[in-house]
């Protein structure tokens, strides 16, 4: 049964998904990835390729809400997969790929990724995976592995290019730990040079057109972007992962911080954080990291709760807290509904 749960869990998830997501008609966002996919460039002027061209090619044979919805869903699935393989590297068991699973749907900002189509749903996938190969590289499994981590990370930034700073923050943190051993071999220079190469048909496109990405973020940050402090961007923080929620991935970072072979992973959590704060970036942009704390935080519960009763009741917990927010996130309601609910 263990071994079924990522499985039944993505798959529940892509249904989920593909029933809620074809409500309230195309976001307007959608609409220009639609348009930028059917005009193919290596870059655009506020993103990279990966997304517009997946929106395009879904409404190759006409207009389809179902099919342009079925992308988000389907990296969804794929997170939560990822995320329970991440539970079992982690030492957790099936209560511990459940609670895993079950805090990724209740966290409304994931719900929201999978949703609808945005830059932020590759990251559900590639993000969590990225760590799930370095983690086994730092348990010792074969360095080619690289490979397979710097493909991800460089898909990523060909849809997002917020996953330099959470590739920065996985590096920094292998260095402050005895783990930096595995990056001194040629395998870790060829995943790097892969990322690269598979991110520089963009970067140069940026730099051919003056680095259009970053005016637009500097005129954000500048005269659009309200700029939280410290204290109101952690707060938000918890409000993303779901306000009742949130203790599973505190939980898994502090588990992080006290496993010496993945501590790694918690420094690359408190590093990435610290630089969305001191860039004044949005509230959501570190969010793709969170399965990767409630994958730990789900091992963590299972080794502190030993009483079935206990667990039923913490997962009956999160599946409320998750119901409870999940209006908010999936358009799962009538439209009057959701506006009489916005309203109270």
């Amino acid at each position: 049964m263990r071994a079924r749960i990522p499985a039944i869990a993505a798959l529940f998830t892509l249904v989920l998904h593909l029933a809620a997501n074809p409500h309230y008609g195309f976001f307007r966002d959608e609409l220009y990835f639609i348009i930028c996919g059917f005009h193919p460039a290596w870059g655009y002027v506020d993103q990279p390729p990966v997304v517009p061209l997946l929106a395009a090619a879904s409404q190759l044979f006409g207009h389809s809400l179902f099919l342009l919805r079925a992308l988000p869903a389907l990296f969804a699935a794929a997170g939560v997969y990822v995320t329970c393989l991440l539970c079992t590297e982690m030492g957790g068991a099936a209560f511990a790929q459940v609670i895993a699973a079950v805090a990724f749907l209740a966290a409304g900002v994931l719900e929201r990724f999978g949703a609808k189509v945005s830059p932020d749903m590759v990251g559900l996938w590639l993000w969590p995976l990225a760590a799930l190969y370095v983690l086994r590289i730092a348990k010792g499994a074969d360095p080619r592995w690289w490979l397979a981590a710097g493909g991800a990370i460089g898909v990523a930034f060909e849809s997002k290019y917020s996953v330099v700073f959470f590739a920065v923050a996985l590096i920094a943190g292998l260095a402050l730990t005895p783990q930096r051993r595995v990056m001194m071999t040629r395998w870790f220079a060829a995943g790097a040079a892969l990322a690269a190469i598979i991110a520089l048909p963009n970067v140069a496109w940026q730099a051919l057109h003056g680095f259009p990405m970053w005016e637009l973020l500097r005129n954000g940050a500048r005269e659009k972007n309200v700029v939280a402090g410290p204290a109101l961007f952690l707060f938000q923080q918890l409000l993303l992962t779901n306000l009742f929620a949130w203790p599973i991935w505190v939980a898994g970072l502090v588990t992080l911080l006290r496993d010496g072979a993945a501590r790694f992973l918690g420094y690359a959590y408190l590093l990435l954080i610290a630089m969305m704060i001191a860039l004044h970036a949005k509230h959501y942009y570190p969010a793709d990291v969170y399965p990767i704390l409630m994958a730990a935080g789900g091992a963590a519960v299972e080794g502190w709760v030993k009483s079935t009763a206990l667990r039923a009741l913490i997962v009956t917990a999160v599946v409320a807290a998750a119901l409870f927010f999940a209006p908010f996130s999936l358009p799962v309601l009538s439209e009057p509904a959701m506006v009489g609910t916005r309203r109270s």
